[in-house]
């Protein structure tokens, strides 16, 4: 057989940016203590694990709380599937609540 006579074939042109199937995020936590909350997403499907809250330093005059950064979930509400709490938070929550 003649190598001459073998065709070949070029290789199809695929883009080389593919999207990554999961997302990992944080909105907050990152270098700092409290403001935890980090999210997962798949498709269009998003899972949020905690939802941190800090205290003010005193010079926070008027400031309740400081909760993680949210403007990217704000208008995704329909896509957010789960928030899973742990226990920590969990424990802090029911005090600033109120319930025992």
């Amino acid at each position: 057989m003649e190598y001459s006579k073998i065709k070949t074939q070029k290789p199809q042109k695929t883009s080389r940016y593919l999207p990554p199937a999961v997302r990992i995020f944080a909105l907050g936590g990152l270098g700092e203590i409290g403001k935890n909350m980090y999210g997962i997403e798949y498709k269009n499907e998003i899972i949020l694990i905690d939802a941190g809250l800090k205290f003010p330093d005193a010079y926070m005059n008027g400031v309740d709380y400081i909760i993680p950064d949210i403007r990217y979930l704000l208008d995704k509400p329909q896509q957010i599937k789960a928030l899973f709490l742990t226990r920590k938070l969990f424990m802090l929550l029911r005090i600033v609540i109120g319930e025992f």
